[in-house]
């Protein structure tokens, strides 16, 4: 195969599209969960099919899910491989847009739902005078850890 191919099931070749639920993979699920009473963290990982439903079921009672991009990426890319492996939410997120009832996205937020417009984490943190959610993490450094 070609560089920056890879074979697909059922064979062939396909682009390299690991950013994309369609051929990527969740490895793990960061997370910090809060309720009225208690405030929780962890990361979840494993085998995919589990991972993707012990999340599911980690987020049964989610009332909204807040991250950075989650809309257009994290949430959609969970969703996307758990239709593939056949899990079933339990927790089904509303993906309408210029709304943040069920899905707080910062990013969308920030860019008042400007579609033509994208802001890195970093480059936000940085423009609010506050430290970087991501520390030292770089896609380098998850490379090497995977």
């Amino acid at each position: 195969m070609a560089g920056g191919e890879e074979a697909r099931p059922g064979g062939g070749e396909v682009p390299q599209t690991s950013l994309e639920g369609h051929w990527g993979r969740v490895f793990c699920v960061g997370y910090v969960k809060e309720t009225p009473s208690q405030l929780t963290q962890g990361v979840l990982s494993g085998e995919e099919p589990a991972l993707l439903q012990d999340f599911w079921e980690l987020s049964r009672d989610v009332g909204q899910f807040v991250g950075f991009n989650i809309m257009d990426f994290d949430l959609k890319f969970l969703m996307q491989r758990s239709i593939i492996h056949g899990v079933k939410p339990t927790n089904t997120p509303s993906f309408a847009r210029y709304r943040s009832d069920h899905i707080y996205d910062v990013m969308c937020e920030w860019l008042q739902w400007d579609n033509r417009d994208h802001i890195r984490l970093d480059t936000l943190a940085r423009a609010l005078g506050v430290a970087s959610p991501k520390g030292a993490w770089t896609a380098a450094r998850c490379t090497t850890i995977i």
